[in-house]
Order: C-alpha cells, then structure tokens, then sequence
C-alpha cells in the first residue's frame, strides 16, 4: 500500500469515527437534558471533533487532544471555555462556539476531514494549477496593456468621440481595473490568502493572524476585485441594452444619453457587492474575505 493510500484510508476511517463519536454525543445530550440540574452549567456538545461535557460556569474545560485526527497531537489539550452565564464562548467572526486546538497540531498541514477519492486527480490538480494561473497572468497582462492603448486612441482623436464610442472606453475601463485587481490580489496575497502582514511565523511556519479582525487592508482589496469584476459584467449588460435600444427606438443620439448607462453600469455592482461586504463584516468576518464558509453569503455576488 502506498503512503498516499495509507493517509487516504486514515481519513476515511477518522470520517467514519467522527460520524459515531457525533451520534454518541447527540444521545449524551439527549440524557443530560432530562436530568435536572442546580448549577448554572454549558451543555454536552459536540463541536465536530470532540464531545465536551456539562462544565460549570466559568470553568476552562480541557480534553486530550484526540488520536483519531490525521495529524493531530496526542499528548496535547484542546480546551473550551464556558462563560459565567452557562454558554460555551462564542467567536463572532466563524459564527459558532470555538475550540483551542492549538497546541494539537503538529503541523500547519493537520486536516480535520479530506476526501480525495482520486488521488491521481490531485496530482493534476497540483501539477497544472500553477501553469493555469501563469497563463491566466499572461492573459491579464496582454489585455491590460492592449486595452490602454485601445482607451488612448479612443481618447485621443475628436473624430472619433461619440456616444457609442464613450460607451465603449467605459467597458474598456471595467476590463482594465478588473485585469489590474486581479494582478494586484495575486502578487500581493500569499498563498491567495492574505497579505503578507496577515501572516504571522513561528517555528519557521506561517500562520494567519485574525486577532480583532484588523485584516482590513486585504479586505478591501478582496471587495474591490468582486466589484469590478461585477461591474466588467455590468458594462457588458450595457453595451447590449445600448445598442438594442439604439436599434429598435433609435433615440439615442446625443452625448448626454449616455448619462443613465454610465449611472447603471458603475451602480448596479454597488448594489449587491456593499450587502456582501456588510454580510462578511457582521456575519462571517474570516480571514480576508477569499473564502466562502457558508455559499448562501456568495450567492449576493455570485448569483447576479
């Protein structure tokens, strides 16, 4: 059996114990519920890994950190804090209560649950991904510098300055800011995560820093590339309503007319992109906006 089998069988089998350790905790629960109890407590729960008892208010409860987690510390503790009115700490920003399972890992790589039921397909994966991303560059860069050259001539010469060509030195812009946000994220984010003052290393090994949720440089620059690349879309809406408006009510004729395309193709991004930003400000504040924990969230930008 290979090495690559042998991590693959460990996971699935953790998959396996996970799945009973969560219905025995579930049953726990269950019990503990019907019995009456005096103190102020935090309930059995179960928190994808472990199963933590009833703790007293108060109280840092702490387990052994547990063996059937690929990469995980056996001599180490997690630990869980249950706050003075009975609840188990929350974290805002992952929505949830929240686990220390620092001192578990013995590695930065430690999985909790993967599933790769074809392991030669990850390979590819790993193997091509780069050289997609290095064409995918190259892509970018040709058509930044093709569409700045394309934007001056149009800006340039007066014969050439028209309502429909206006129109089009605006598309022209959505498609170079979006190229230019594209760039800027991936040369300035490290491992397409964060900026590299998000990262924290120790032990030779990187880790993301999300104390208060003070990442709010790559925010930013995460929430200006979904809007303009929702705004590249927006124009392309645009172009099309223009020229079916042009053909079928041939009204639009003078410079000013194109004062409502330009309102809509740069506002309607706005619409959908600042509901998001405020849904991953208040609701899932995680690392630097690059992840979609929960789809329904993405769906604001995604779905449009």
């Amino acid at each position: 059996m290979t090495e690559a089998s042998e991590r693959l069988n460990d996971e699935l089998n953790q998959d396996i114990i996970l799945q009973k350790m969560a219905l025995d905790c579930l049953i726990k629960r269950k019990d503990a519920n019907e019995s009456n109890l005096d103190e102020v407590t935090c309930p059995i729960i179960w928190d994808g890994i472990l199963c933590w008892p009833g703790t007293p208010a108060g109280i840092l409860s702490s387990l052994p950190c547990p063996s059937y987690i690929v990469g995980f510390n056996p001599l180490g503790y997690a630990t869980k804090q249950c706050m003075a009115d009975g609840e188990w700490f929350w974290r805002p920003e992952a929505n949830g209560t929240w686990t220390n399972f620092s001192s578990c890992y013995s590695n930065e790589m430690t999985d909790i649950i993967r599933r790769f039921p074809d392991i030669e397909n990850v390979s590819l994966i790993r193997q091509y991904v780069p050289l997609m991303k290095a064409v995918s560059h190259i892509g970018y860069a040709v058509s930044l510098v093709t569409l700045i050259v394309a934007f001056c001539v149009l800006a340039t010469f007066k014969r050439l300055r028209c309502p429909r060509n206006k129109l089009h030195m605006h598309l022209f812009v959505s498609f170079m800011f979006r190229a230019f946000t594209t760039l800027l994220k991936d040369s300035l984010f490290v491992k397409g995560v964060g900026l590299p003052t998000d990262f924290a290393m120790r032990n030779g090994e990187s880790f993301f820093k999300e104390e208060n949720n003070l990442n709010w440089q790559c925010k930013t620059i995460t929430s200006l590339w979904q809007y303009f690349i929702m705004a590249n879309y927006s124009w392309i809406l645009m172009e099309g309503l223009y020229l079916h408006n042009l053909i079928f009510f041939a009204v639009f004729s003078d410079t000013s007319a194109i004062t409502t395309y330009v309102i809509l193709g740069w506002g309607i991004p706005v619409l959908f992109v600042v509901p998001w930003v405020l849904v991953r400000a208040f609701l899932e504040d995680t690392l630097c906006w690059t992840t979609h924990e929960n789809p329904y969230y993405f769906l604001l930008i995604k779905g449009p």
